[in-house]
């Protein structure tokens, strides 16, 4: 398994957070979004929202989807 904290970039704390709460998260303005470290970078190469979607498999989440 690779730790959340070896992950980096850019969704790391959206990561954690999908993970740990088992739920979807999305950053509908990725510019402003204050969990995203470097939304304004993202937004530069035209990404302006996105969505973390945990993988689950027996109510554990075991990794997660992300979609730019």
């Amino acid at each position: 398994a690779l730790p959340i904290s070896a992950l980096g970039g850019t969704t790391s704390a959206l990561v954690a957070r999908a993970i740990s709460e088992k739920e979807a998260v999305v950053a509908n303005d990725s510019a402003r979004d204050p969990m995203l470290i470097f939304g304004a970078q993202g937004a530069d190469t035209g990404i302006r929202s996105l969505a973390v979607l945990p993988l689950m498999v027996a109510d554990e989440a075991v990794g997660v989807l992300v979609l730019y």
